[in-house]
């Protein structure tokens, strides 16, 4: 955290939850005295803090550190009223404190931050007035990725004697994201399952790791261009065993399914348009004319891996075969959803759908 930073307020939030513990610590670091911890901080959680416990506590004279510190955990749990209250007295905090206030990562719902972990709109209106909005989401980026995550996943390995190949890293990622906590966790079973080894593999990522979605829809597509029918059947049905619910999995692969087959598209125009024949990933700066078609998320914001394997199956195909394939997917869609006349039951509609892609 930046010496230059004079907030009274801090809100700490945001799906990364290891970065976010690291700039607390950072902060306290900095406006605490660890000689004086006892006397110049206090520590409580949302669902017993009051608006009036936090100014009071904020607004003693710090008796050996720059700042008189309340941190409060959980602080999404405070009642609304209580919240109300700390925007309107917030004024009252002198600059020799310093209130922080910190929301673990949201629970995922269907991909999508659940509701509630959040503060009230007038709460995070007044610490946005101050400044003192910190939010920490897992990096999506190839270029910070590469920057940020890649260094602290082989620092993590360095630390415990081990190293990790560029196939390996890769992979890890792929699979378990960018989360640093999960990330860390990840690195330190891998680390436990190669015990005897220098070096993690590949087949030591797959063993210990969990195949994502995204990488089973690329195995499905494999089988769909190779017009492997029973193969990709057979997947579709692995699927349904593994969901809970037929209808949401049908449409959860339908709408993985469309969005490859969209990028799958963008890859056949580098394949057929691009200098280079789409020999190797590019970047938005390399698109020249054709950045037209290539809008935010599309394949050149994605990680190399993807590009090299969306540009392998591009070659595999046409224009033509994708339009059709897009065009029974929309079908299915539309007979999953009630718009044509069906008592199919959902596992049954995408079996269809794969007979049809593969014919």
């Amino acid at each position: 955290m930046a010496k230059k930073e004079k907030s009274r307020i801090y809100l700490f939030q945001g799906r990364d939850d290891y970065s976010k513990t690291k700039a607390v610590e950072e902060l306290l670091r900095e406006v605490t005295d660890p000689d004086f911890e006892l006397f110049d901080r206090d520590e409580m959680t949302g669902d017993s803090a009051t608006a009036s416990r936090i100014i009071t506590g904020a607004g003693i004279l710090p008796l050996g550190s720059p700042k008189r510190t309340v941190l409060v955990r959980y602080a999404h749990k405070m009642p609304a009223a209580e919240q109300a209250e700390l925007a309107r007295n917030l004024y009252m905090v002198p600059e020799s404190g310093c209130i922080i206030l910190w929301i673990p990562a949201p629970d995922m719902k269907d991909g999508k931050p659940a509701p509630g972990f959040e503060l009230s709109a007038g709460l995070s209106k007044a610490i946005e007035k101050e400044k003192g909005i910190r939010k920490f989401e897992p990096v999506t980026r190839k270029k910070d990725i590469q920057e940020q995550v890649e260094p602290f996943v082989r620092e993590r390995f360095r630390e415990q004697g081990k190293e990790i190949g560029r196939e390996a890293l890769e992979l890890l990622i792929r699979r378990v994201g960018t989360d640093y906590t999960l990330l860390a966790s990840e690195t330190d079973k891998l680390c436990a399952y190669a015990l005897d080894q220098k070096t993690v593999t590949p087949d030591d990522v797959r063993q210990c790791t969990s195949e994502t979605p995204e990488e089973r829809v690329f195995e499905f597509l494999d089988a769909l261009l190779g017009r492997e029918g029973k193969k990709a059947v057979a997947m579709a049905e692995g699927l349904f065993i593994e969901g809970n619910e037929p209808q949401a999995t049908a449409l959860k692969l339908l709408s993985l399914l469309s969005g490859q087959l969209r990028l799958l598209w963008q890859a056949r125009i580098l394949t057929e348009q691009h200098p280079d024949g789409g020999r190797k990933p590019v970047s938005k700066e390399d698109l020249g004319d054709l950045a037209e078609y290539f809008p935010p998320g599309s394949l050149v914001t994605r990680a190399s891996w993807q590009q090299t394997k969306l540009l392998n199956m591009a070659r595999k195909t046409t224009f033509a075969a994708l339009r059709r394939w897009i065009g029974i997917v929309a079908d299915t869609d539309l007979a999953l959803k009630g718009a044509e006349d069906t008592d199919e039951e959902p596992e049954a509609i995408i079996k269809t759908m794969v007979l049809r892609m593969v014919i």
